[in-house]
């Protein structure tokens, strides 16, 4: 914990120089010193920056350690260049020749000034005295701020600080430890005051040059735990944090974690934890500067614990005798030593306040949303998060088949229909206009184990081909032209991922387990896992992922063939379920689909079923029928009748399922299974979609959209009651449930009776778990029902 004894109020008053700097004016040691070791040099050649970090130096507060180059050398530079511009030499002294609205002639005059600054040779004695001195800062990077000091006696309106205002105009600059690197950015960091917006400001405030002193503050770039702003306003204290490096702060990729205390009791006022996606980190070893994306886990735990606030309060505490009711700074909590506890740091602190070091205004901050203008939000489809380049569709049709290959596409489209989609083996993600979790697109990101946002409204007009773009499936955000990041996870390809790992320690419930997937190249792995089987196979998703819609009709049954042989060889003998082409399209749920648009063409139904056959016949028959979105029993004749033809018969073991996902189904159960049916696949999207009104499609009513609403389950619980009762197998698609609530949705399904549940690979093993809880309690209930009945019957 950092404690900070009494602070003595400042001494404006400049002191003079070390006895060595007087006797040798060209000393360099006057002008290149550790922050340190600055107590005797003038207020005027530190600069406010540098200057208020060495009043709490000498107090022996924690700064973060510093060198600085005082800005004496930049005026003797100035002094004895030979400037080629006569212009240039006039600025030292003089603001009459400058057209501050002529932008030709202040562009002209800062690229001059600032080319003529690099060219600059420093000094041998000074380059050396810039290597030594940050030697001892321990460091492989570090960053040069500008430390600047205005005579305000001098200036045109001493009742303001200018300096305050101008220094927010000069960017700070990172920079490698060689002799090179420490030089050159030495130098990129003086032309920063010369940058035509700076000249513009200085010149219209009125400031000569001579009256400005531009000290420069070099401080090591460490690994860092968590960094942040700290600023007193009595009678509250604010507190910004966000991982990594405070350079996350100044960029809009990032909404920090925020609280707003009570100064003299430390009680947290308002709170909000923030919305970063990544943040700026150190790599220790080659001190590069990376953007990280931030893990999921990481989203749950806050950036500050109880007792960093408590840290944070108890300093500001310390530093309001001094500040009065006014201070900002700038704190850091540094680990370069995993062997080491992290340590904290004051980097830059204002006693006065300052603008840099403030951000907006907290107040209601529970209230405000502020996102970033780069960041869309819409529906957490499919976890996990991915940065890639924009893919719109109607380009990539453009394109030849070699441009198409560019890895790290995330495709955006208006709507997801798999027939339409690339088959493009470098998507990394997917963003949808239209369509919710239970969207087909949804469902087969999930199957791909690729990250999904749905419901993004008119994103395909607010990007282009090409263009970055990171997407946060778990938050359902979507962030453009995004900062180049190292991930912390590879986003290369899907297609070369394991499957889930589940743990050694056997599940045991009653309820059969499927798997709900249409990805033939996935199948090896997946059925390394404790599953009963595939209870799922959608038809489209299929076809999409075999590229069926670029293939002639001779291919296409050959490649389906091939597809189900894939699926069923690695499976078996565990049984498959492949549902037939339904045809259904967004927002056409009510229209020709399923077994009625068989009857206008049969093409493709017929093409199925011929390549079922001939899975059969190549001595795989663990692959069944599901039929989609039958409405009546006169349908599914039609259908039956078609599918004995190609020889799938019962009475060869072929079993012919229905989709229940039309209500009447649970009405006339027994009629179908008189005609034929051996089991049905409850649909549980569509028949919560025709049972409740909502379209499971459309983001705006997405929300209402609910798989347990008492009229949905008391749909299942009968059609889960009729199949027992006519001896078949009754299972039920639940691939798409949200994280937040999958647990008692799986318990609610398992206590209407269903006999299995296809679900996705996505945390396999948390499921099965929930199932088993699931049963356990339905035994218990049992129990103590039975016990609670006896005990009745005892009494009477």
């Amino acid at each position: 914990m950092i404690v900070f004894p009494p602070i003595r109020p400042e001494d404006e008053q400049s002191v003079t120089i070390n006895r060595t700097a007087i006797a040798n004016p060209q000393n360099f040691v006057a002008d290149v010193f550790q922050l340190t070791a600055s107590e005797r040099v003038p207020r005027q050649w530190l600069g406010d920056r540098a200057y208020h970090l060495s009043q709490l130096a000498t107090r022996q507060e924690p700064i973060l350690p510093g060198v600085v180059v005082s800005g004496r050398l930049l005026r003797d530079i100035w002094q004895k260049t030979p400037w080629r511009e006569p212009l240039v030499a006039e600025l030292s002294h003089s603001t009459l020749h400058l057209q501050t609205n002529d932008a030709r002639q202040l562009q002209s005059l800062a690229q001059q000034i600032s080319q003529a600054l690099l060219e600059v040779e420093l000094a041998e004695v000074h380059l050396e005295a810039l290597v030594q001195e940050t030697q001892h800062l321990n460091a492989n990077s570090f960053i040069f701020h500008p430390s600047l000091y205005i005579d305000r006696a001098q200036a045109a309106d001493s009742s303001q600080d200018p300096s305050a205002e101008l220094v927010a105009l000069l960017n700070s600059h990172v920079s490698r430890g060689d002799r090179t690197s420490l030089s050159q950015t030495l130098k990129q960091s003086w032309a920063e005051l010369f940058r035509a917006r700076s000249l513009l400001y200085w010149q219209r405030a009125g400031i000569p040059l001579e009256q400005i002193n531009l000290a420069i503050l070099i401080q090591p770039l460490q690994p860092t735990l968590a960094s942040g702003l700290l600023n007193l306003r009595s009678p509250w204290i604010d507190i910004t944090a966000t991982r990594g490096l405070p350079q996350t702060l100044s960029n809009g990729y990032t909404h920090p974690e925020r609280y707003r205390l009570e100064a003299d009791r430390g009680v947290i006022h308002q709170q909000e934890l923030g919305n970063p996606f990544c943040y700026y980190h150190l790599d220790s070893t080659s001190g590069a500067i990376e953007w990280v994306a931030i893990n999921p886990e990481e989203l749950e735990i806050p950036v500050l614990n109880s007792q960093h606030l408590l840290t944070l309060h108890q300093q500001s505490q310390r530093l309001q005798p001094y500040a009065g009711d006014e201070a900002d700074l700038e704190w850091v909590l540094t680990h370069p030593n995993p062997d080491v506890a992290p340590t904290w740091y004051i980097s830059q602190y204002y006693p006065q306040g300052s603008p840099n070091l403030r951000w907006p205004n907290p107040a209601n901050v529970q209230e405000q949303k502020t996102s970033s203008p780069f960041q869309r939000q819409g529906i957490a489809a499919s976890s996990g998060q991915a940065h890639g380049v924009v893919s719109l569709l109607d380009d990539v049709a453009k394109l030849p088949l070699a441009q198409t290959e560019t890895p790290n596409q995330i495709l955006v489209v208006p709507y997801f229909e798999p027939q339409d989609a690339p088959p493009c083996a470098h998507i990394v993600g997917l963003i949808t206009e239209g369509g919710s979790r239970t969207s087909h697109g949804a469902i087969w990101a999930r199957e791909l184990g690729i990250p999904a946002v749905m419901g993004v409204a008119g994103i395909t007009a607010q990007v282009t081909s090409g263009q970055r773009i990171y997407l946060d499936g778990d938050r359902g955000q979507v962030h453009l032209d995004p900062p180049q990041t190292t991930p912390l996870s590879d986003s290369s390809s899907p297609l070369s991922s394991p499957p889930t790992v589940m743990s050694q320690t056997p599940i045991i419930h009653g309820t059969q387990l499927f798997l709900s997937v249409s990805q033939p190249h996935l199948a090896p792995y997946l059925a390394q896992l404790p599953v009963d089987g595939v209870g799922l196979i959608r038809s489209e998703l299929l076809a999409q992922s075999l590229a069926l819609t670029q293939a002639s009709p001779r291919e296409r049954l050959q490649q389906l063939s091939e597809g189900l042989i894939t699926m069923a060889k690695a499976f078996a003998p565990r049984p498959l379920y492949y549902r037939s082409w339904d045809g259904g399209r967004p927002g056409d749920a009510l229209g020709l689909r399923g077994t009625l648009a068989y009857r206008q063409d049969a093409t493709r139904f017929e093409e199925e079923l011929t390549a079922l056959a001939q899975v059969r016949e190549a001595g795989y028959d663990n692959v069944h029928l599901i039929l989609p979105f039958v409405r009546s029993v006169g349908e599914f004749k039609e259908a039956n009748q078609r599918i004995q033809q190609q020889g799938l018969d019962p009475s060869h073991g072929f079993q012919c399922w229905l989709m229940a996902e039309v209500p009447s189904v649970a009405v006339l159960l027994e009629d179908y299974v008189q005609a034929g049916v051996q089991g049905i696949a409850i649909g549980s999207h569509d028949l919560s979609q025709l049972i409740l009104g909502i379209d499971r499609d459309d983001p705006q009513v997405a929300d209402q959209f609910d798989l347990t609403h008492p009229a949905v389950l008391e749909a299942i619980a009968r059609l889960a009651r009729s199949a027992r009762q006519l001896k078949i197998p009754c299972t039920l698609c639940a691939d798409s449930l949200p994280p937040e609530s999958r647990d008692r949705t799986l318990e609610a399904f398992v206590r209407c009776g269903v006999t299995g549940l296809s679900v996705s690979q996505e945390h396999l093993e948390s499921q099965a778990w929930a199932i088993a809880r699931a049963e356990w309690r339905l035994l218990l209930d049992g129990f103590w029902g039975g016990r609670e009945q006896g005990g009745e019957g005892s009494r009477q």
